[in-house]
């Protein structure tokens, strides 16, 4: 990779008595740091079921259930998400904080809870920006 763009990525040392050690230079940094922007915009897309829908996918669970949420409790891992349904009845999702932080959850935005299997997802509509 060094060689196809011409820049020192990684500092390498050889090993000894201390052992060796490998550090990335600052180009290996904004590197790093652009793949790790480029994939959370890729995975973005993916679990995006309208992105997939534009390009003629669809996904495979169906059972998607407009709601509220009413209550969000973070823990130490995951999240505990309540929503009221359309119907009025409530549904509790259990999803990581990253996902909650993701989607800016909050008391009161509107969602659609996806059940597949024994999960229930959590999605937000996003605004559109054409």
């Amino acid at each position: 990779m060094e060689e196809k763009l011409h820049r020192r990525l990684v500092l390498t040392k050889v090993g000894g008595k201390t052992g060796g050690s490998a550090t990335l230079t600052e180009d290996g940094r904004d590197l790093l740091k652009e793949f790790k922007k480029t994939r959370k915009l890729l995975f973005n897309v993916l679990e995006d079921k309208e992105a997939w829908e534009d390009v003629g996918y669809k996904l495979s669970a169906r059972n998607r259930l407009r709601a509220k949420v009413v209550e969000v409790k973070i823990g130490a891992v995951t999240s505990q998400v309540r929503m009221r349904l359309v119907s009025t009845n409530l549904m509790t999702s259990v999803i990581t904080n990253d996902a909650v932080a993701d989607l800016a959850l909050k008391e009161g935005d509107e969602v659609e809870a996806i059940v597949k299997s024994t999960d229930v997802l959590v999605a937000k509509r996003r605004p559109r920006q054409r």
